[in-house]
């Protein structure tokens, strides 16, 4: 995109992209509108919506694919999805938590409390920066061990947020899995429902026809008040709408 060319390759502080201001109510409906029409004149189901020809304001809002090497910019530098996460001590930084013990490495046999250790980091984060600021009122040149404190703090209790990762995508993926199982028994459930119902109108109907033949009655033009009630209400259970 033109947007992506025009962003500074890294900032301290770096303003949000400019396409943020495309994202109204307004433009949402639009898209919304544009997406339905698009889909009532049957176009291939292989083209996706960032393929469909949309204005140059509703562009931005059809999120973009995912990159195919695995790799993406953020804050102006190149990550990969792929890259498996380095030890702290690999990158000489302190670990503040235990390593795995020598030949246990295997996470089924041993087991970091990561919870733990990071209400630590917290809790010790908190009481470095109002150190630092007790500090800078003080002498402020004595501001550098402070940092290196917190600093250190902070890549600890990234390295373990970052360990939760592959937990945090396979629980999401047993939540999707459990709400498309849900919406399925749903409907399942709604199909035996109107199948009950069909079937016992059905019945009544048979019923109704054989004791007409039993009785010998000859068949009129004119149908019963009673079979025409049923036949309305068969039409009534197969125009309910399923969840």
């Amino acid at each position: 995109m033109a947007w992506e060319q025009q962003q500074p390759l890294a900032a301290a502080f770096p303003a949000p992209p400019p396409f943020y201001k495309q994202f109204t109510t307004k433009n949402i409906a639009r898209l919304k509108e544009v997406q339905h029409g698009s889909s009532t004149t049957q176009i291939p189901a292989e083209i996706e919506d960032r393929e469909i020809d949309l204005p140059a304001d509703l562009q931005c809002l059809v999120p973009p694919e995912p990159p195919s090497d695995g790799k993406f910019r953020s804050f102006g530098g190149e990550l990969d999805v792929n890259e498996p996460l380095v030890p702290l001590k690999e990158r000489d930084l302190v670990q503040l938590f235990p390593s795995p013990p020598l030949g246990r490495a295997v996470e089924s046999e041993w087991t970091l409390d990561r919870a733990s250790y990071l209400k630590k980091f917290a809790k010790s984060i908190l009481l470095n920066f109002l150190e630092l600021v007790g500090t800078l009122a003080v002498d402020p040149t004595q501001f550098a061990p402070k940092i290196e404190h917190l600093n250190r703090l902070f890549y600890n209790s990234h390295y373990l947020i970052n360990e939760y990762r592959p937990h945090q995508a396979r629980e999401t993926l047993i939540l999707m899995m459990e709400e498309q199982l849900a919406r399925k028994e749903a409907e399942v459930e709604g199909i035996n429902r109107i199948r009950d119902k069909l079937e016992e109108v059905l019945a009544g109907l048979g019923a109704d026809g054989n004791n007409s033949i039993r009785s010998g009655d000859r068949m009129d033009m004119d149908v019963p008040q009673g079979s025409k009630d049923k036949s309305q209400k068969l039409w009534q259970i197969m125009d309910e709408d399923l969840p």
